[in-house]
């Protein structure tokens, strides 16, 4: 997938169809779907709902060095941070009168814009860690993911033993 402000006139979609208008459009009340995939199937065409801080790439770049982390990982594993700390399950979400997401936009958004403007060097000391504590935090759910799957494979092999016992015993 690449961003949408690099799609062109012409450009060749993933079901054959070329594309033959390319527009802005602007509305209230018009949402901007975050999947964990950054997909979404509109009218049979895959769609990219990636996110990106910088116009240019869907990766993070530092400096001129392009870093295998998207931004859409960095913004899914921010709300999964938010999620595990209860801040947004109890909170309904606000927006500012433009229809843009408080914390994301009106908080993240900024600062992440002040980081990018900064020098390499300060913007490698503030994103390495939070990059750190995702990949941590990421692997954590995974472990979790997978303890809890064994579990329920132990449960039901145990049940199932438990099962072919008492048809053997009678």
């Amino acid at each position: 997938f690449i961003p949408a402000s690099l799609v062109k006139v012409g450009d060749i979609l993933s079901n054959g169809e070329a594309i033959v208008k390319r527009q802005m459009v602007q509305r209230r009340g018009v949402y901007a779907p975050f999947t964990r995939s950054g997909t979404i199937v509109v009218n049979d065409v895959v769609c990219s709902t990636y996110i990106t801080m910088q116009p240019d790439s869907a990766y993070m770049k530092v400096g001129i060095f392009v870093t295998p982390i998207s931004w859409h990982w960095m913004d899914w594993m921010g709300e999964q941070l938010l999620l595990q700390l209860n801040l947004v399950n109890n909170h309904p979400q606000q927006y500012t009168v433009e229809g843009i997401s408080v914390v994301r936009g009106a908080v993240v958004l900024p600062m992440v814009k002040w980081i990018l403007s900064q020098h390499v060097v300060i913007q490698v000391m503030v994103f390495l860690p939070v990059v750190l504590l995702f990949l941590v935090l990421s692997h954590v759910q995974l472990s979790l993911l997978l303890l809890c799957c064994a579990y329920m494979v132990r449960i039901w092999l145990r049940r199932r033993r438990r099962a072919l016992c008492k048809e053997l015993s009678k």
